[in-house]
């Protein structure tokens, strides 16, 4: 009796682990099947046969470069990274903004200390950040496009991407502020959504927008930490058709350690770092190689959502002041090319020291246009 008694535990314990071992088969079935988002680069052109072949779920095929974004799963990810045509496979990587609320009401820096007859009219800036605020009453906004996934609203939800606005363009009405270059033609896509936050994804899809519409400047007040290949390749796109790049170098301080963030750290791009009303670098403004000018970026009072004005903190402020001056000298020199536009405000800034905190030093924008 006590025989069968044990003959038949050991079946039953038998059978309870094959159940068990069935699951953790099935579990990890599941993650292997289990998809994620990633951006392919192509290294020549964007092999459709391959994708196919794959079976492969595309999200999104770009039209100027060789990437895609694809839901892959683990299986489909480790037969396109022994492709010899591919560059790079990488996870759709987040953005941020690059601003500091300044609450406080001391001093209001408006930006605006020199004067010119050059306005910025007829020249197009894409502002690349968190939507604009089309109904301010000091802002003249041509359009606005939302590059959010599943979300047409282009409503700035954080006011990050108005206030950048005012700073490029706010219109010369005697209402509020004046913009740099007032008479520019602004169009906001929002690639940010509304904690601030962004994807590499839409940043393409903005750049190719840019590209397709024919604009002269494109703006970026926003970062990450990590080096993209396919944003790496729409930025060089995109230099190539002529097109001023602009970005904020970043928040992360430290004196001793390169910290420019991307967009900033690409080569094509303009990386601007943040000073105070006394031409000190910002503590919070990054450093390294790759800065290329400074502007001010403390206490920079500009537009604000619901007709409103308010001061914030940043190199996400002082990146458009240095794209409003780039409006007004495409103005003045029509067929300027980008390249030229970074030569020129490079031999006219005015040095405030070592390099590598300061880069070529403040814009200086009366010595540029005269």
């Amino acid at each position: 009796m006590k025989k069968s008694v044990t003959i038949f535990m050991i079946t039953i314990m038998t059978i309870i682990a094959g159940c068990s071992h069935s699951n953790t088969i099935k579990s990890q079935e599941g993650q292997i099947e289990k998809s994620k988002e990633y951006l392919v680069t192509f290294d020549k052109q964007t092999d459709l046969k391959l994708i196919k072949q794959l079976k492969l779920k595309v999200i999104k095929k770009y039209k100027y470069f060789p990437i895609i974004l694809a839901s892959l799963n683990e299986k489909q990810y480790k037969q396109l990274k022994l492709s010899s045509e591919i560059r790079a496979i990488e996870p759709n990587k987040t953005l941020h903004s690059n601003s500091i609320d300044n609450k406080k009401n001391e001093t209001k820096n408006i930006n605006q200390n020199f004067q010119t007859t050059y306005r910025g009219k007829g020249v197009k800036i894409a502002i690349l950040d968190s939507g604009i605020d089309i109904n301010h009453s000091d802002l003249n906004i041509k359009d606005t496009i939302s590059f959010i996934p599943n979300s047409s609203s282009s409503t700035d939800e954080t006011g990050h991407g108005t206030h950048v606005a005012g700073i490029i363009g706010a219109q010369d009405n005697k209402i509020g502020i004046t913009g740099i270059s007032p008479d520019a033609d602004l169009y906001g896509l929002k690639v940010l959504n509304n904690s601030n936050i962004g994807k590499n994804s839409s940043l393409l899809s903005a750049i190719e927008w840019s590209i397709d519409s024919d604009v002269d400047i494109i703006h970026m007040s926003f970062s990450s930490k990590k080096f993209s290949e396919a944003v790496s390749t729409a930025i060089k796109t995109a230099y190539k058709k002529n097109i001023v790049m602009v970005a904020s170098a970043g928040n992360e301080g430290l004196y001793l350690k390169e910290s420019i963030t991307y967009p900033g750290a690409y080569d094509e791009v303009i990386a601007v770092g943040s000073i105070d009303s006394k031409n000190k670098r910002s503590m919070f403004s990054s450093v390294g190689k790759q800065l290329e000018i400074m502007a001010l970026g403390e206490k920079v009072y500009s537009t604000e959502p619901n007709n409103k004005y308010g001061e914030r903190d940043g190199t996400s402020m002082a990146a458009p002041y240095v794209t409003g001056v780039c409006a007004l000298l495409k103005e003045k020199y029509n067929d300027i090319s980008n390249k030229e536009i970074r030569n020129q405000l490079r031999k006219t800034a005015i040095p405030l020291g070592d390099k590598f905190l300061y880069g070529n030093g403040l814009i200086n924008p009366d010595k540029l246009l005269n």
